[in-house]
């Protein structure tokens, strides 16, 4: 798992004694640069630091899940729809990918036509990142 059990209960532990600390305002600035810090990391240490077959990529699901879920007590889950776009993209099926790949017009399609977060460019890179395509 990319985000241990523990760590998530300490995290979500601190956000609660953050919330009853401060006044609204500054805990909403609390919360929110620690959940950006965090995906950062998270994009860059674990998404593109690494290939993903698609049991990876269903692991990483749902560990970025995890971690999102601490944070649905102050906000939406739209708050979080780049990350869960690109983990959405690189969870498709083989075939679907490799269709993607190889017409880009049926990736814009898609982008299009769905609730995904991303363009084309950084599509491309996250169908990459699956070593059963790339």
């Amino acid at each position: 798992a990319v985000v241990s059990t523990q760590s998530t209960g300490e995290l979500q532990q601190s956000l609660r004694r953050a919330s009853d600390i401060l006044a609204a305002d500054l805990f909403v600035q609390v919360w929110s640069n620690v959940a950006s810090a965090m995906l950062l990391c998270l994009e860059t240490r674990v998404l593109y630091s690494g290939k993903f077959n698609k049991f990876g990529a269903a692991q990483l699901k749902l560990d970025i899940t995890s971690f999102c879920s601490i944070f649905y007590d102050y906000c939406s889950s739209g708050h979080f729809s780049r990350i869960n776009s690109k983990i959405r993209l690189l969870g498709e099926g083989r075939e679907t990918l490799l269709l993607w790949r190889n017409e880009p017009q049926r990736l814009q399609e898609f982008l299009d036509e769905a609730d995904v977060r991303l363009d084309a460019e950084e599509a491309k890179k996250i169908i990459g990142l699956r070593t059963d395509v790339a």
